[in-house]
């Protein structure tokens, strides 16, 4: 929101005032809440250290190239799962042109996370993919052998770290909110770049590039 201000008025408001207007338009009655990609709602996921024993070969992203956090270059990428009441969806985005792919998985089995990235990516450039600690990632070192890459992994509970994918997720979920039956869905139309729509989830970055997420989804037995 910030970004979209100073692109087009040359000025914005601190974030802080901005979350505080809409707080207070809340409180009075307003819905501007009801367009933030959590709803005004944080949640915190069950901490739990045993990745620390089972996650093969880890790198900590703190070891990965400071060219990486430049975006200087194609082939950086950064993977999570969406979970939905049944189902998940496996969510890649490429750090430099902003271009997310996704993947429908019936569960978050390690091996079956692993060939559903190779697949995902294939034909597309690969340097680095950054994770998070969860298991489902524990077979990371078949993709890195399949590409040539190389895999990180954010520090314990700086889901930030990757902020590219996590800024996705939350676009992704105001249109798949949560209790969304994944393995209902009859088609994901992995995102490409499209032009601005009504329907399209759009990341902007704060260079020239703007890639644009565009998901069709079709029930089975809809249009």
């Amino acid at each position: 929101m910030s970004g979209a201000l100073l692109r087009e008025t040359g000025a914005c408001p601190s974030r802080t005032s901005i979350y505080n207007y809409i707080r207070a338009d809340r409180e009075a009655g307003g819905e501007l809440y009801k367009h933030l990609r959590i709803n005004g709602k944080r949640r915190y996921r069950h901490r739990n250290k045993a990745y620390r024993h089972k996650l093969p070969a880890r790198v900590d992203i703190s070891e990965r190239s400071e060219i990486v956090n430049r975006r200087e270059r194609y082939g950086d990428w950064e993977a999570d799962l969406v979970q939905g009441s049944r189902g998940y969806l496996l969510s890649l985005y490429e750090r430099k042109s902003r271009v997310s792919r996704l993947a429908k998985l019936e569960s978050k089995d390690c091996e079956r996370t692993a060939a559903a990235i190779m697949e995902t990516l294939q034909g597309h450039k690969v340097r680095t993919i950054t994770y998070d600690n969860g298991l489902e990632f524990a077979a990371h070192e078949r993709v890195n052998a399949a590409f040539g890459c190389r895999s990180y992994f954010c520090k314990p509970y700086h889901s930030w770290e990757k902020g590219g994918v996590e800024n996705c997720n939350g676009l992704l979920r105001q249109y798949f909110p949560r209790g969304t039956d994944f393995l209902d869905l009859d088609e994901v139309s992995r995102s490409e770049k499209v032009g601005q729509k009504r329907g399209a989830a759009e990341i902007r970055g704060s260079d020239e590039n703007e890639t644009k997420i565009h998901e069709r989804v079709q029930k089975q037995g809809g249009a």
